[in-house]
């Protein structure tokens, strides 16, 4: 029971990322993404009696999602029930910071948690807040990360402490070790990840010269995945991007692992934005090959003729022939117009 919930997880969240798109249909028909019969399909009717032909996809969307929502309690109540522990101090042997001087420093650790609806409210609250006085203290209030009626634990014994995650390679390499044995839980567990962005946002936000620089997107640190727009701009989450980056593509994407946690271009939107070119085997690696060069952009690599921006038009065009989105970076470069030759540096141009 417990492997074909988490089989129909899985497959209901790649169906919400194939809805995602600017793209999908308007009207949608389930049959067009999952098999009668199979776990996805059954647990879709559980909580929607038998599916209509088509509806509208947002209408879709919220059953999904409810669907999503229903197998995730029931994997959540097949784990360990959590167990709640004070948060405590932990004085650390003085380590060698990266500026090479010794740093004696205490670590809050601390339960694993995910923010309820009125904890999600109070997040954008103190976001609001925090927007009209950026003079305001940048710690979250404490209720919000503690108590019970803004955050409540989640399962397991996983324990987070305070880091400072200066780039998206900082943030991964810390979460996923943490998170593996969880991570069919929390994948795209709103909640959670919104309390990790409260947790973390004294370290995470972006300051320039001790002045705060908040996105206008809540969604940078909360996500509230039962409103459609904040859950398609999850990709916008400092964390969960980074961690997310790291899950799909790993060391391909090393430029953008490297950079820094806030930091945010054309490459980011693009490679982030597009559920497809996201989830594609090798669209992004090859948008790195073509315009980076080290730990550099290459110049004009948006506008120009067989930039970017104009790799994106013709992938859409590309699609109707092949499947762009299963191709590796060679293979793709293959099929494309020689304008997109120039930019070509060679595999792992964008490294080296």
């Amino acid at each position: 029971m417990n492997d074909r919930a988490r089989q129909a997880l899985s497959t209901l969240r790649e169906i919400r990322d194939a809805l995602g798109d600017e793209d999908a249909p308007r009207r949608i028909n389930l049959r067009d993404y999952v098999e009668p019969g199979t776990p996805a399909w059954d647990a879709y009717v559980d909580a929607w009696g038998i599916p209509g032909r088509k509806v509208r996809r947002r209408t879709m969307l919220a059953r999904i999602n409810q669907a999503i929502d229903a197998l995730t309690t029931q994997l959540l109540e097949m784990e360990e029930p959590p167990v709640l522990l004070p948060s405590h101090k932990i004085e650390q042997q003085p380590q060698i910071a990266r500026d090479g001087l010794g740093d004696t420093r205490y670590v809050e650790r601390q339960r694993l948690r995910q923010l309820t609806p009125d904890g999600i409210e109070r997040a954008r609250q103190f976001l609001a807040d925090l927007r009209d006085d950026p003079s305001r203290a940048i710690e979250p209030p404490s209720d919000l990360l503690n108590d019970e009626r803004y955050a409540t634990p989640f399962v397991g014994k996983v324990e987070v402490e305070r880091r400072t995650f200066k780039t998206r390679r900082d943030a991964a390499d810390y979460l996923e070790p943490l998170l593996k044995p969880i991570t069919h839980l929390v994948a795209d567990h709103a909640e959670v990840w919104s309390w990790l962005g409260m947790f973390y946002f004294p370290e995470t936000v972006r300051k320039d010269n001790g002045v705060v620089r908040l996105s206008p997107l809540d969604e940078t640190f909360v996500i509230d995945h039962h409103i459609s727009r904040s859950y398609q701009l999850r990709y916008r989450h400092y964390l969960w991007g980074s961690w997310r980056l790291n899950e799909q593509h790993g060391e391909s994407v090393e430029f953008l692992l490297n950079r820094k946690l806030t930091q945010w271009g054309d490459i980011e939107e693009r490679s982030f934005g597009s559920i497809r070119i996201f989830n594609s085997v090798g669209v992004v690696p090859l948008i790195l090959r073509l315009y980076t060069h080290g730990t550099q952009q290459k110049p004009g690599f948006n506008r120009s003729q067989g930039g970017l921006r104009h790799l994106i038009r013709v992938l859409g065009q590309l699609e109707r022939t092949y499947d762009v989105y299963g191709m590796e970076p060679d293979a793709l470069l293959n099929i494309l117009p020689e304008e997109f030759q120039q930019w070509d540096g060679g595999p792992g141009s964008a490294t080296r």
